[in-house]
C-alpha cells in the first residue's frame, strides 16, 4: 500500500487489515470502500454486512419515510437476520442487493471491490433504453462500435419473451427509486450498463430483444460488450 492510499484508507476509519468498510459518502448513501486484504473469512462478511445496517439505522435521514421498522427494530432484525445467513463472497453481495431493495430512494446505494466481484469490469448492450411517459421502453441512443442490430427510435416490444414493461418493472425492484417513473427509467439504463462495484446481476448471458420499427417487428440477440 503507498503512502497516499494508507492516508486515506485511515482518514476514512479504516484499520488497513480490515476486509471491507461500509461508510456513509452522502446522507442517503453507503459504500464499500476498496479492500485491502485479499483474504475475506464470513465473519469479514457478516460483520461489514451488520456495519451497513448500523449506518443505514443512524445516518440515513429519510429512514422513517422509507421503512415501518423503527431504527433500533430494524437493526435488532437484522443483526437476528444475520446469524442465519452462510457468509461468503456470493451470500454478502446478494444480502447487500437484498438490503438495497428496502429502501426506494435514488440517492442510495452501494459499491464492492473489484476483487470480490463477479464482474471484472463495466460491461455495455451497446446502446441507451429510455422508459417513456407513456410507458414505452425506446432506444435513445446507440454506440455503433458495439452493436449496428438496434437503432435510436427503436420500440423494444419484448425482452427474453417477456413484455418489455413487465421486464423493466421486474428489474427495477434490485435498484428502487422515489417515484415508480424514477424506477422504470434507471432499471432500463441500469440493464444496458452493468458496473462491476454495483453488479445488479451476476452473468453476462445474451439478451433477446424483439423490437417495433417502421411497423414492422424484429427480433436480435444482444451481448454485453466490455
Amino acid at each position: 500500500m503507498n503512502g497516499r492510499m494508507k492516508r486515506r484508507c485511515l482518514c476514512a476509519g479504516v484499520p488497513p487489515n480490515k476486509a471491507l468498510h461500509l461508510t456513509v459518502i452522502a446522507p442517503l448513501v453507503f459504500t464499500c470502500a476498496i479492500a485491502f486484504s485479499q483474504n475475506f473469512t464470513g465473519n469479514d462478511y457478516k460483520s461489514d454486512y451488520l456495519e451497513g445496517c448500523e449506518l443505514i439505522s443512524k445516518k440515513y435521514i429519510y429512514f422513517e419515510r422509507k421503512c415501518t421498522l423503527s431504527r433500533s427494530d430494524f437493526l435488532k432484525q437484522k443483526e437476528q437476520y444475520a446469524d442465519s445467513v452462510i457468509w461468503n463472497q456470493n451470500s454478502f453481495i446478494k444480502e447487500i442487493r437484498d438490503l438495497r431493495t428496502l429502501f426506494p430512494d435514488g440517492h442510495f446505494g452501494w459499491k464492492i471491490p473489484r476483487n470480490i466481484s463477479p464482474l471484472d469490469g463495466f460491461y455495455t448492450l451497446g446502446f441507451v433504453p429510455t422508459f417513456t411517459s407513456d410507458s414505452v421502453l425506446v432506444v435513445k441512443k446507440v454506440f455503433p462500435y458495439y452493436t449496428k442490430q438496434l437503432r435510436v427510435n427503436d420500440t423494444i416490444v419484448e425482452i427474453n419473451s417477456i413484455p418489455a414493461k413487465e421486464f423493466i418493472k421486474a428489474f427495477g425492484i434490485k435498484a428502487p427509486q422515489s417515484t415508480i417513473n424514477a424506477t422504470h427509467e434507471i432499471a432500463a439504463r441500469n440493464l444496458s450498463l452493468i458496473k462491476y462495484n454495483a453488479p445488479i446481476i451476476d452473468s453476462l448471458e445474451d439478451i433477446e430483444f424483439t423490437i417495433l420499427r417502421n411497423h414492422q417487428q424484429r427480433t436480435f440477440n444482444v451481448g454485453y460488450y466490455y
